[in-house]
């Protein structure tokens, strides 16, 4: 977990840089794509503890 967040900074840093990533789509589909997975969280959880009573 401790080089997961620096490398993908890295990462996308040099996509944004090197043009694969458009910074006016990465400002809408990026916070989008947080929200979806916290989103996201709570289903799993769920289906989680549904399996585990089956």
């Amino acid at each position: 977990m401790l080089l997961n967040l620096p490398l993908g900074l890295l990462y996308l840093r040099q996509a944004l840089h090197e043009g694969h990533i458009g910074l006016r789509l990465f400002c809408w589909a990026g916070p989008l794509v947080v929200l979806a997975m916290l989103a996201c969280i709570p289903l799993l959880l769920g289906l989680g503890r549904r399996l585990r009573l089956a």
